[in-house]
């Protein structure tokens, strides 16, 4: 689910800052100023302030890959320095005046055009902050290929052809290619009906995986460099279809209807082999017609009766809590943006809580800029009592049952750690402190272990350079067990996939955690000393199950048919099985690429296929390359000749020379004889032989061409091989 929300970063990116005026009342509230510093590489200036410098470094050191790999597939190069901005959470990101508009959660980042400016967050993960880093920066190549020199200018006969699926796709391709994360999106609108050709432009948030997956299609049956080509020829033409036409000599209708049966032999077959929701479960919220389109992070209490969850159904977000009995909504127990004392949760990345009492919720909300815990009366949702540790942002508080401690995932200096709060102390302790992406923290029924979920290498990890220490994290995430006082952790489930998202029942000795490793997202029993088991086997994905207390009944949030719901499954233990889930193509492909995933059509039978119109184009490349071959003999040939006619000519200077009594090497000085018969020395060290090949060539000193890149790294980098750092003064 982290995800999903973490691509809706680009949507604004398309939006004229200039037109995007906020509505009355709702200006941005800007809590403290920042004091912006800036550091160079040889493309980008990165902008950060207190607490960024981890960050900034690590993006700076990672830059000019990321350009790297996007000019490739884009086919473009900068002409124009970027600016990145940087906030060191999302809430700071909020504050932002580069646009007017007010950013939700959802959004992970941002393209401003008209000064083709990055702006985004640091969430946590250096894994996703890459990933939408590398996103945003295709579309500022992107604006840079089509907007160089034009400013703020209108928009252009070449912009308006670039459909929404194009620019979130071609940037989601070309920061991860094709990943597992987006998959089971991909097979939910494929098996539900609701995915789209491209000709027909789909939008939301199909546009950013079904543009994914297209691209990815082009690659594999088009061959690589066909997105090159076609972003080259969109750009040059404007034109959808006869870009597309162009490149690939079909139409852009018929690949559309290709791909579509194509995703359809390799979805459709998932239906024989997996559940629907309603056959493991109980549907509890009914999205679309109870209003809303996500009911998330469900929570059972302490005695099974309710269930808290977060749900957009009304005009604000709120915690709404849900009788088990009924099956409905009894009340809404605090809702964002209408008190001073609450603006907005964490819905998408963080869960609620139960006091063991069950009188009382923890959620995490931003108040006057910054994260804090609060502790609600569970019926009339009043605040009782506010946790603001000394951190930068807040996830996922858990109570133990003892109801002495709360532990949660914080943010501080770009760490996010574990830490465990003591009420009656009133202080947090930090339990680990590394580069590593900790979150999801649950203490045991006993409150001896906290399990968490990390994309740390080994539990002996302690890498505190982001720099240094990327490469060894993992790009997913294992859980670990560590005492909840701190110290040893331990490795209990892991693999090459996910493992996250755990809660325990009634036992020390067992857990219930999402897993994709069949490549999709499903609920697994972990239990002391034996195998995982499967819980579900579920179409799409399943998220953050919460087990009660007595073992007997699990919450979880599905996706499904396009949204999320809350389910109930009865009595999870006896629904555990011994058999290992059926792989998708996904999986079968990353574990034998062999195995394949898109077939190539028969292009004679195409519609829009002209006869050897494929053949002649890749004969017409394969002449180009062996004209371009010939041409370049040719000039080598022409430099072999006059290197030889140069050699011959010395050497017949040195010839004569020699025959007038005259040592080449010691030869008598030169004399320049005028009209009145003067003679006069002539330095011939300065001056070449007249005879020489450089005499007969006239060179033109060549100025070299202003440039804003620093092609020398010593202009941004110090003598101690660190970043210079430099205060950023406002030029107003």
């Amino acid at each position: 689910m982290r995800k999903i929300f973490v691509a809706l970063c680009l949507a604004l990116s398309l939006v004229p800052a200039a037109v995007a005026q906020p509505a009355f009342g709702q200006n941005k509230v800007q809590y403290r100023p920042f004091d912006w510093k800036y550091i160079r590489t040889e493309h980008f200036d990165i902008y950060y302030y207190k607490g960024g410098e981890h960050i900034a470094d690590f993006a700076a050191r990672h830059v000019e890959k990321m350009y790297a790999d996007v000019s490739k597939i884009t086919g473009h190069k900068l002409t124009e320095r970027v600016p990145i901005l940087l906030h060191n959470t999302h809430t700071d990101f909020q504050q932002t005046n580069v646009i007017p508009i007010a950013l939700p959660e959802g959004v992970g980042g941002f393209t401003e055009r008209f000064k083709n400016r990055i702006v985004l967050p640091f969430e946590g993960s250096y894994h996703e902050f890459y990933h939408v880093l590398q996103h945003e920066m295709t579309h500022a190549v992107i604006f840079n290929m089509l907007f160089q020199g034009k400013g703020g200018g209108p928009v252009t006969r070449q912009f308006s052809g670039f459909p929404l699926w194009v620019n979130e796709g071609l940037a989601e391709y070309a920061s991860i290619g094709w990943d597992l994360g987006s998959e089971f999106f991909m097979i939910d609108a494929t098996t539900f009906g609701y995915v789209a050709s491209p000709a027909s432009d789909f939008g939301g948030f199909l546009a950013y995986k079904g543009g994914q997956l297209f691209f990815h299609f082009l690659e594999t049956v088009y061959g690589k460099g066909t997105t090159t080509k076609f972003i080259a020829n969109l750009a040059e033409s404007g034109d959808m279809d006869q870009a597309f036409r162009k490149t690939t000599q079909t139409s852009l209708e018929e690949a559309g209807e290709i791909w579509l049966r194509e995703l359809r032999r390799l979805y459709w077959p998932e239906l024989g082999q997996r559940q629907y929701g309603k056959a493991v479960a109980r549907r509890l919220t009914h999205r679309g017609r109870d209003h809303s389109f996500y009911n998330l992070q469900p929570s059972i209490s302490p005695s099974g009766e309710e269930i808290a969850f977060f749900s957009d159904r009304e005009t604000w977000e709120a915690v709404y809590i849900l009788n088990v009995k009924t099956e409905k909504v009894t009340r809404a127990v605090i809702q964002s943006g209408n008190a001073g004392e609450h603006e907005s949760f964490r819905s998408f990345k963080s869960g609620i809580s139960w006091s063991p009492d069950g009188k009382r919720l923890a959620v995490v909300s931003k108040v006057g800029g910054r994260d804090v815990i609060h502790l609600l009366n569970a019926k009339s949702g009043k605040v009782e009592r506010v946790l603001a540790p000394d951190v930068a942002a807040i996830l996922s508080p858990d109570w133990s049952r003892d109801g002495k401690r709360v532990a949660f995932s914080g943010q501080k200096d770009g760490f996010t750690d574990i830490y465990v709060y003591d009420l009656a102390a009133d202080s947090a302790i930090r339990l680990t402190r590394d580069v590593a992406y900790d979150d999801r923290p649950v203490f045991s029924p006993s409150g001896k272990w906290i399990v968490f979920e990390s994309d740390r290498p080994s539990a002996a990890f302690g890498g505190s350079d982001p720099v240094a220490a990327y490469d060894s994290l993992l790009p997913f995430r294992d859980l670990y067990r560590m005492p909840a006082e701190g110290g040893p952790m331990e490795r209990v489930a892991g693999g090459p996939w996910d493992e996250k998202m755990p809660s325990f029942g009634a036992s020390d000795s067992q857990f219930v955690f999402v897993s994709n490793r069949s490549g999709l997202d499903n609920i697994y029993l972990w239990t002391e000393g034996r195998a995982e088991k499967p819980v579900t086997n579920l179409l799409t994905g399943c998220f953050t199950p919460s087990w009660s207390r007595d073992g007997k009944r699990l919450a979880f949030s599905l996706f499904e048919a396009g949204g999320w719901d809350v389910y109930l499954m009865n009595d999870p233990l006896a629904k555990a099985r011994d058999t290992v889930l059926p792989k998708t193509r996904f999986i079968l492909n990353a574990e034998d690429s062999t195995t394949g995933f898109f077939r190539a059509p028969a292009w004679e039978n195409l519609t829009s296929y002209k006869a050897d119109s494929l053949d002649s184009v890749r004969k017409a490349q394969a002449r180009k390359k062996t004209k371009k071959e010939i041409k370049a003999g040719r000039a080598d040939s022409l430099k072999a000749v006059a290197v030889r006619d140069s050699l011959r000519a010395d050497s017949l200077s040195a010839a004569t020379r020699k025959n007038a009594g005259v040592d080449s090497l010691h030869a008598a000085p030169a004399q320049h004889v005028d009209s009145a018969g003067n003679r006069t020395k002539v330095d011939t060290s300065k001056t070449p032989p007249p005879d020489s090949t450089a005499s007969r060539e006239k060179r033109k000193d060549k100025k070299p061409k202003k440039t804003p890149f620093l092609t020398d790294s010593a202009q941004y980098i110090g003598p101690d091989g660190e970043f210079i750092r430099k205060p950023y003064k406002p030029k107003w």
